[in-house]
C-alpha cells in the first residue's frame, strides 16, 4: 500500500487580489474601448445623415472629423 499523498496548499496568496484587480480592470478597459469605438463610428454616420437631410438645399459639403 502506498503512503497518502500530502495535500499542497498555497499559504502565500498576498498578490492574488492585486492580480485579479489588474486583470479585471484590463478586461473592462478593453470592452469599453471596443464598444466606444464601434458606437462612435455609427453615431457619426447617423449625425452626418441627419445634418444632410436638414441642410439639403445647401451645396456646402459636410465633413465629419
Amino acid at each position: 500500500m502506498e503512503p497518502p499523498v500530502p495535500e499542497v496548499s498555497l499559504k502565500n496568496d498576498s498578490g492574488q487580489t492585486v492580480l485579479e484587480f489588474v486583470l479585471l480592470l484590463t478586461v473592462i478597459l478593453m470592452l469599453s474601448i471596443m464598444l466606444t469605438g464601434g458606437l462612435n463610428g455609427r453615431l457619426a454616420i447617423r449625425w452626418k445623415s441627419l445634418i444632410e437631410v436638414i441642410s439639403w438645399p445647401s451645396d456646402t459639403p459636410i465633413v465629419v472629423r
